[in-house]
């Protein structure tokens, strides 16, 4: 990494995606936060450059809006940006036809679109330099079928198998591509999916980060804690309708406020 280098992130203003910009600035990254949020982002920006006197651009932004990628192209032109945190997304639970239509459509639109045009941009560029590292967020829930959870848990499921395949085409270009795979995670994500805080064994969004750079480099994708793993592996062998009983359960207890 050079003192140049810059890290884009995304989703930068709340949990994850702003762990990873302050973790990615204490490793000697510039950092370019995109969010909606212009206030939050600026709070996080000076707390940056004051902490680790890195530089910083903000890039209020939402990519839901068809024309993103040329605003974010045309914002972060003349950047050496050699990491992106392809983090931005939001989650809906509860029965497949008691959600909003434009609600669903437009996760579809954050998590598996936006995440496309991101990864385009930015692989491309890196190409031009043979280096470079991009971390896509997935999910536990993308590694099975989730009732009360289907449209977040297919979004992840696209974002996970996009990364991996990614992870096989980018690394003879001398660029690393990782899937990240958190739980359920102590941030303000489960509000927003309509799922109660109050949940046991919540993942930190710093054991998130810290299991990313770990494995970046390494593998195609990680889950974040050993239990999880172990039942992810232990999936394979669980008979379909079996699966689909158990994890029905296990998210209506989850998204049930009584």
């Amino acid at each position: 990494m050079k003192k140049t280098d810059w890290a884009v992130i995304t989703g930068a203003s709340s949990g994850i995606g702003k762990e990873f910009s302050y973790e990615l600035a204490k490793k000697g990254y510039n950092v370019a936060l995109v969010a909606r949020s212009q206030d939050k982002l600026e709070d996080v920006a000076a707390d940056i450059e004051k902490q680790y006197e890195r530089e910083t651009r903000i890039i209020p932004l939402d990519l839901t809006h068809e024309h993103f990628a040329q605003e974010l192209s045309d914002k972060t032109a003349g950047l050496t940006v050699t990491m992106v945190i392809n983090n931005a997304g939001f989650g809906t639970s509860g029965p497949f036809l008691e959600i909003d239509d434009n609600r669903e459509i437009e996760m579809i639109q954050l998590n598996c679109v936006a995440v496309t045009k991101i990864a385009r941009l930015f692989l491309k560029r890196m190409t031009e330099t043979g280096r470079g590292d991009m971390i896509i967020m997935a999910s536990t829930a993308a590694v099975q079928p989730c009732p009360w959870f289907a449209t977040y848990a297919a979004t992840k499921a696209f974002d996970l198998h996009l990364a991996e395949a990614l992870w096989y085409e980018m690394k003879a270009k001398g660029i690393n591509v990782l899937a990240l795979n958190p739980p359920a995670t102590a941030t303000n994500f489960l509000a927003e999916a309509g799922i109660p805080t109050q949940q046991k064994g919540l993942a930190t969004a710093e054991q998130a980060v810290h299991t990313a750079f770990r494995a970046l480099g390494k593998k195609p994708s990680i889950i974040v804690g050993g239990k999880n793993r172990f039942m992810a592996f232990s999936e394979r062998f669980t008979p379909k309708k079996l699966l689909l009983t158990v994890t029905s359960h296990i998210m209506k207890k989850m998204i049930s406020t009584s």
